[in-house]
């Protein structure tokens, strides 16, 4: 069957006509000549049944005087009839009278069956026919002649070469006609395939199907045009959707654009003002604090010690809001030794980390496209993080791994400090989101929300795997997808 399904319907079409040609005349023929050679067979018995009356009425007078001599004599002049292979006589009694063989060799024949039936037997090539012999209601004996069904044989040789050759004649014309008529069915069938190959082709909807027929090829195309129309007017939805949505899209991003472009300026702005006000106050009371001496009054000295610390805080937390908001401004992607970063990093913190003995460890990180101002900010904010929440009397080691993956690189950054519970893994990543009060650990809580922004900008991720008292292993990835630069 699944042969069958790859032919084409055009000599599909052909192949069953054909065999339905073939198997109707096959029939035919069949029932031809068994009919035939069925009459045929009738004849012939009926044929040797004629001779045996003949050869019964002639014997009747050497029976009566039991002369075998003029009965053998009878019976030699079946010679004529090649068709007669043996013959014989019996008397009433069922005793052999005479017989005749063409051939030496003496048939056998069976004794006479009931005297009142003629009878034939068929044996093979060979039949048999028993002809009883009656004078006057007299039964006087039997006639046996046996004879070949050769001519029988010829016979249906011959039908079955006329046969074959009506099948082939048959098999040819049906063939020429069905090719002629097929082309009526097939031709509309192949315009529609050709069709919508073509449509599916270029996807052009608006092509239609020409047919005028109302047979079931023609609802078939009317149908298809149908079909073509329900799409064309789905697709014209779908393209003016688009058109619409597309549009709405630019416009909701122009205007994001331009509302983050305008917050970041005024976060820029805001905290860069900001900043001499504070230098002012921090000023002034640095003069007071000069003006009046400590045993002076000790109230005012410890008032001087609250506005100067607010004020230096309140500096740092402006200082990395401006940080914050300067992350994606004027980046270009660059080839960056990740290796070189750490390095310069250490270097920078030297005094920090020679102040808690800590021991920072790496090798073989990878090089990458990526800002290099903005990947220095991530190591560095980790790295700091990983020093200042270590365990109480306990050196901090940090381990920094990094591997190339198929899409993007994956960074480590592992230490033994204090960890962080599972419930606020996700929560630090978060603006001025804090876990510690700032007399435990000093910070302003921008750090990992500013790398979150600088990995997002790097179209990776970042995230955090920790348990309390055993250290956290912040993991961060880079994608290899990166333009060479981006303002």
């Amino acid at each position: 069957m699944p042969v069958y399904k790859n032919i084409s319907i055009k000599n599909k079409l052909i192949l069953i006509q054909l065999v339905t040609a073939f198997v109707a005349v096959l029939i035919c023929c069949v029932l031809f000549v068994f009919n035939d050679v069925k009459t045929f067979n009738k004849s012939l018995v009926n044929n040797k049944y004629s001779v045996a009356e003949i050869v019964g009425v002639n014997v009747i007078a050497p029976l009566l005087f039991k002369d075998k001599d003029a009965a053998t004599q009878i019976l030699q002049n079946l010679k004529s009839n090649a068709s007669i292979l043996n013959a014989a006589i019996f008397d009433k009694e069922g005793i052999k009278f005479a017989q005749y063989d063409r051939r030496e060799t003496t048939f056998l024949f069976p004794p006479p069956g009931d005297e009142k039936f003629n009878q034939t037997n068929f044996m093979g090539q060979k039949f048999l026919v028993e002809y009883k012999i009656i004078q006057e209601n007299e039964f006087m004996g039997t006639v046996m002649l046996r004879s070949e069904l050769t001519a029988v044989d010829d016979i249906l040789i011959n039908y079955l070469k006329v046969a074959s050759g009506v099948l082939l004649g048959a098999l040819l014309i049906a063939f020429i006609i069905s090719t002629f008529f097929q082309q009526l069915i097939t031709s509309r069938l192949l315009l529609l395939v050709n069709k919508t190959k073509e449509i599916s082709a270029t996807g052009n909807y608006s092509n239609r199907l020409y047919d005028r027929g109302t047979d079931e090829i023609g609802v078939l195309s009317k149908e298809f045009n149908n079909m073509l129309d329900q799409i064309q007017k789905m697709q014209n939805s779908l393209k003016e959707a688009n058109a619409d949505l597309e549009k709405r899209v630019k416009e909701r991003t122009s205007k994001l654009e331009r509302s983050n472009q305008e917050l970041e300026q005024f976060a820029y702005v805001a905290s860069h003002d900001l900043q001499e006000p504070l230098r002012t106050i921090s000023n002034f009371v640095g003069l007071l604090e000069k003006k009046y001496p400590k045993e002076a009054d000790d109230d005012h000295f410890r008032y001087f010690q609250f506005v100067i610390k607010a004020t230096s805080k309140m500096q740092n937390l402006i200082r990395d809001l401006l940080e914050l908001s300067r992350v994606g401004r004027n980046v270009t992607f660059t080839q960056v030794d990740c290796n070189k970063i750490i390095l310069d990093i250490m270097a920078e913190m030297e005094i920090s980390i020679k102040e808690k003995n800590a021991n920072i460890h790496f090798s073989n990180l990878p090089f990458i496209i990526a800002s290099e101002i903005e990947l220095k900010r991530v190591f560095q904010n980790l790295i700091s993080n990983a020093l200042k929440f270590k365990k109480k009397e306990i050196i901090p080691e940090v381990t920094i791994h990094g591997q190339e993956n198929e899409e993007e690189y994956l960074f480590a950054v592992e230490d033994n400090g204090i960890g962080i519970e599972d419930e606020y893994t996700s929560k630090i990543f978060n603006i001025f989101q804090r876990l510690h009060s700032t007399t435990e650990y000093p910070g302003t809580g921008i750090g990992l929300a500013a790398c979150k922004k600088i990995v997002a900008l790097h179209n990776g991720r970042i995230w955090v795997e920790s348990h309390i008292g055993q250290g956290s292993v912040f993991y961060f990835t880079i994608s290899k997808h990166i333009t060479s630069s981006i303002n």
